[in-house]
């Protein structure tokens, strides 16, 4: 391995700033028949914690700043510190960002699609995901793949059975995994399944 490129928030037309944690996480999407190489970089501690998501696209063998994601379609009161961008997955139409801090730790994933190839990512959706609750880091980690996503909590505290009694009691921290889909594109992501550990009850 060779490098071949460095990347800091100088790249994103943006100062560095202490703890801005650019780099958390990061995704590279290759290069398709009707779309360059793409790299998704995360920076969750950017502003406050309030987080922000870096867009490089390929142009001759070079990758260059091509757009940026913030939560602010749905943060209207600029509440920070949800880390935004800790967790992210793409694909060349669709990005997810996960915000696992948000609103006390509940969290939330951020859709982002474009209409077109070459156009930029527009605001699609959030999903704060099915009976969470403060603390549960909704969006901690992320993964798509298609028009299926797999969005987990892994702090969720779910009802398990006790090995050794044999009784059900509230398990804290056991997590729990939400498996989304779309019909298409132009759908929004909906709850198919919820995934938990083998001994927690149905």
């Amino acid at each position: 391995w060779t490098q071949v490129q460095k990347f800091t928030p100088l790249d994103g037309l943006d100062d560095p700033t202490e703890a801005g944690k650019f780099g958390w996480s990061t995704v590279l999407v290759p290069e398709s028949e009707h779309a360059s190489m793409m790299i998704v970089v995360g920076s969750p501690g950017f502003n406050q914690e309030s987080g922000k998501v870096y867009i490089f696209n390929d142009v001759q063998g070079s990758m260059v700043l091509f757009d940026t994601l913030t939560d602010q379609n749905w943060n209207h009161e600029g509440m920070k510190g949800g880390r935004f961008g800790s967790s992210i997955d793409a694909n060349h139409d669709t990005i997810l960002v996960g915000a696992p801090f948000h609103s006390n730790g509940k969290g939330a994933v951020y859709v982002f699609q474009r209409p077109e190839t070459g156009q930029g990512f527009l605001a699609s959706q959030a999903i704060y995901g099915d009976d969470i609750e403060e603390g549960d880091r909704f969006g901690h980690s992320l993964s798509l793949s298609s028009n299926k996503a797999v969005l987990c909590a892994p702090y969720k505290s779910v009802e398990a059975i006790h090995f050794v009694r044999k009784r059900p009691k509230l398990a804290h921290q056991v997590g729990s995994c939400y498996v989304y889909s779309q019909r298409d594109q132009s759908s929004a992501f909906k709850l198919d399944q919820r995934l938990t550990p083998s001994n927690v009850l149905p």
